[in-house]
């Protein structure tokens, strides 16, 4: 194989790592009823991307921008997340089981 293809190649399998934090993290257990009830705010290699929070009524995370910020920039660091293929187990009533790591799994991770 040509150093050129080679080079396509290795490309096509590169995965950037990206620093994923949450700051401000603020639960509410009196409004945790099916999911955590929490505000925090999610920084990606240092820069504040998004706002995230849960009612705790069993809904998925809500999601507000800053200004530059978009849905788009969100959806690009959610692939950067699903290409790294990172998993957690979850042990429950005694099975274990393994999920794929997204950004709304994230969020419930970091306020353990």
């Amino acid at each position: 194989m040509s150093d050129a293809r080679l080079s396509a190649a290795t490309a096509r399998h590169r995965v950037r790592i990206m620093k994923i934090e949450f700051h401000n993290i603020q639960v509410f257990q009196a409004l945790s009823r099916e999911t955590p009830c929490f505000t925090a705010d999610l920084y990606v290699d240092g820069v504040l991307e998004a706002y995230v929070s849960n009612r705790g009524g069993g809904g998925g995370n809500d999601y507000h921008f800053p200004p530059g910020r978009s849905w788009a920039t969100l959806d690009a660091i959610e692939g950067g997340v699903r290409t790294m293929g990172l998993k957690t187990r979850i042990e429950l009533d005694g099975v274990t089981i393994e999920l794929d790591l997204d950004l709304e799994l994230l969020s419930f991770l970091a306020l353990s």
